[in-house]
């Protein structure tokens, strides 16, 4: 990508005008290697960095381990980054990025696998990872998770055909493990403490009802309302007129006449 200057036809109230405009385009061009990437040997990896503006910082990834370039030419327009391996040897093989860095914008990279012809570059696996930094052509690698992280489905494996990968990345989840008698010990006390928690609640639940419910008696009982009777009225009644029976009323009363100022009786 080159810094370029483009002409714009720009029409305003019915008039034709063209205004050039600068416009600066960066970022990496490429990333190539020069050499054999073969077992004893060497090769330089190379960056090409686009931009009138040079990046402030310009380092390499090898996987996830950053690394600083083996050195750098600045060119008016361009900026090259050389990262050299020597003596390749199977933990030379991997995945390796060039960065740029700039204060004002935005990095930019780009990768490329280095691996033997006819192989496959293995991913990296956060929390896990391969045996090996690539994989032959036709043979499939399984990743292996960390302590404590497991692979949540069947996707553990992949399969190199034709120099690409295939199926999905793999993915390393944590799982919630018991590690020690002490946290074993621990669960088994809490679910105690619900379990006494929860019974004592259904106990203190059951006296209260209780004890409304014993309250709620004595008081129809004392009102002379038999529990549960549906009639307490007639009820009422039955009990006054079994106190009439037992208590018959007088045969003669007895009432003052004032005009007269004598009494008179009256019998039934």
């Amino acid at each position: 990508m080159q810094d370029s200057t483009i002409t714009l036809t720009v029409f305003s109230n019915g008039e034709i005008s063209r205004e050039s405009v600068f416009i600066e385009v960066y970022g990496i061009r490429s990333v190539t290697v020069e050499g054999r990437i073969e077992m004893g040997s060497s090769a330089d990896l190379i960056c090409i960095i686009d931009g009138n503006v040079p990046p402030t910082d310009v380092f390499w990834y090898f996987n996830t381990v950053k690394h600083a370039p083996t050195f750098i030419h600045q060119y008016e327009t361009t900026t090259k980054s050389v990262f050299s391996l020597d003596n390749i040897d199977p933990s030379s093989f991997g995945h390796y990025t060039c960065v740029a860095g700039y204060s004002d914008r935005p990095s930019v990279f780009q990768r490329m696998p280095v691996v033997p012809l006819g192989s496959c570059a293995l991913p990296q696996i956060l929390n896990g990872g391969f045996s090996s930094n690539f994989v032959s052509e036709g043979s499939t690698a399984t990743v292996t998770c960390s302590p404590s992280y497991i692979v949540p489905d069947t996707y553990d494996t992949v399969l190199c055909k034709d120099g690409v990968l295939v199926g999905r990345t793999p993915v390393c989840v944590q799982v919630l493990q018991i590690t020690d008698g002490t946290s074993a010990s621990l669960l088994v006390v809490l679910i105690c403490c619900a379990c006494v928690v929860m019974t004592c609640t259904v106990v203190l639940s059951f006296v209260l009802w209780y004890k409304k419910h014993k309250k709620v008696t004595k008081k129809l009982s004392d009102d002379g309302i038999g529990y549960g009777d549906p009639y307490p009225t007639k009820r009422k009644a039955a009990d006054r007129e079994e106190e009439t029976e037992g208590h018959p009323e007088p045969s003669e009363t007895h009432q003052y006449d004032p005009e007269n100022k004598v009494w008179l009786t009256k019998h039934r």
